[in-house]
């Protein structure tokens, strides 16, 4: 992971600071902290997807109705 590179150094005054808490831990309250782009990712996905659905329901629910094509038709003859 990233946090392997702390220990390394690029000239003088860049020893790194020692780490107080063990790797997962620091992982874990690097997750929490800023999320990973694939979750972010996924829950786009589920909204978009939601979205979708109610999109279809509602194309189903009018589905039945006479379009409006056929009403401007029948409006022009008269």
């Amino acid at each position: 992971m990233w946090y392997e590179f702390c220990s390394m150094t690029n000239g003088k005054g860049d020893t790194p600071r020692p780490i107080s808490v063990d790797s997962r831990t620091y992982e874990n309250n690097w997750e929490r902290t800023f999320g990973t782009k694939k979750k972010k990712f996924d829950q786009k996905v589920q909204a978009l997807q939601a979205d979708i659905d109610k999109v279809r329901e509602m194309l189903d629910h009018y589905s039945g109705l006479p379009s409006t094509a056929s009403y401007d038709n029948n409006n022009e003859s008269i």
